[in-house]
């Protein structure tokens, strides 16, 4: 079952708790977020790339189209760079995700 595999995979006991960051669906939610915007949830972790990837995958059968944004997938349970991309092309998407990851809205 996807759910459980969820919670187990984030280190978490349930969907809901009444701890703000300790509940599946607000880490549900945080990755998926992060799957189309590339920006790291905040308080929600583990909020490393490999991480949020093998969830986002978990959750939809689906590669993030963050990592494609910044040249990357997920092989076997690891990042690798996508074979074939020019680099300036992962150079300057990499750019483009951390730029919007540093911008916090005022």
């Amino acid at each position: 079952m996807k759910a459980a595999a969820f919670l187990e995979l984030r280190g978490l006991e349930s969907w809901s708790h009444e701890v703000w960051g300790e509940a599946g669906g607000e880490h549900a939610a945080s990755v998926v977020a992060w799957a189309f915007t590339g920006v790291r949830p905040a308080m929600v972790g583990p909020a490393d790339d490999l991480a949020l990837a093998k969830a986002y995958e978990l959750l939809t059968g689906r590669s993030a189209p963050a990592l494609s944004e910044r040249g990357l997938e997920l092989v076997d349970g690891r990042l690798r760079r996508v074979p074939g991309l020019p680099p300036s092309a992962v150079t300057s998407a990499a750019h483009e995700s951390d730029a919007r990851s540093a911008h916090v809205p005022g």
